[in-house]
């Protein structure tokens, strides 16, 4: 297999199936594939972004606030400084901050760190007393310092269960203002993925919560996806043009007939893919 088919084969791969928590140094690569260890002394920093899930603008925050070195050559970053890059993601594992991060890479006295429940609460109380500006702000400050799997995933997900299911006074205006936001930032990611080579069709199939949706957005372009978001079913005119990855999202279950149509275009060769939570078959499923 020619090494540039090889290398695209390995990024889409891992790019739908990686793990935040799951980390592959760049030795594990060229002891599976040879050929990359000798043609590749440097790691660029899109193949960097493509095997951790990071966005290059992270990995400038990241180096402005001193965690990592600029790339050691022209090439890209030495093997050396991508397992640092790899325990800086570690750390931004936990939820903590650019400085929690870089005292703990100093070996400074061990200090709490409150994590992801402090960036719930960051944008709680943005949600309870600031504007909609400074909450979208809030919310891409923190888009910028966390790969998008953890942002998603860690942060914006379960706070957006929890305001679903709180009840107190406000708790509508709330979830409509979160939702808002996530709207705003999932757009601004998705324009800024157009430069993306990776394209990504993201169709909703059936919704239940209408922001979880968009919350996957934010996530694949997190990715390193070029995403294109479907609110509703693709048209035949827009099933014809191609993408190289296709999501349907069902998020209240799918119809039998879609479901056989999805399993037509599999033996097609369609590259087409079910997600979302709750893929079942039903009569009814619900559309937003």
């Amino acid at each position: 297999m020619p090494l540039p088919l090889t290398i695209n084969l390995i990024f889409s791969i891992f790019s739908l199936q990686r793990s935040s928590h799951c980390l592959f140094t760049f030795g594990f690569y060229c002891r599976l594939f040879p050929p990359l260890g000798a043609c590749m002394p440097f790691l660029t920093i899109d193949t960097v972004c493509a095997l951790t899930g990071l966005q290059p603008a992270t990995l400038y925050h990241w180096r402005h606030a001193g965690l990592i070195s600029r790339p050691a050559s022209r090439q890209g970053f030495s093997d050396s400084q991508y397992d640092l890059i790899c325990r800086v993601l570690v750390l931004s594992n936990t939820g903590a901050t650019l400085l929690e991060m870089q005292a703990t890479l100093q070996n400074q006295p061990p200090q709490h760190i409150a994590g992801w429940l402090a960036r719930k609460g960051d944008l709680l109380y943005q949600l309870e007393y600031g504007n909609d500006d400074d909450l979208v702000k809030t919310l891409r400050q923190n888009a910028a310092h966390y790969s998008g799997d953890d942002l998603v995933n860690a942060l914006l997900r379960p706070l957006n269960n929890w305001l679903r299911s709180d009840h107190r006074a406000g708790a509508a205006k709330r979830l409509a203002r979160f939702h808002y936001a996530v709207v705003r930032h999932a757009c601004r990611a998705m324009h800024l993925s157009k430069k993306q080579k990776i394209d990504l069709r993201l169709e909703a199939v059936s919704v239940n919560d209408a922001t979880e949706i968009w919350l996957e957005a934010i996530r694949l372009t997190g990715q390193g996806f070029h995403v294109e978001l479907l609110l509703q079913a693709a048209t035949p005119a827009q099933r014809l043009q191609q993408s190289t990855h296709h999501l349907m999202w069902c998020g209240a279950g799918i119809s039998a007939e879609t479901k056989a149509g999805l399993s037509a275009r599999l033996e097609s060769g369609d590259p087409v893919l079910l997600c979302g939570p709750d893929t079942r078959v039903r009569k009814e499923p619900l559309f937003a």
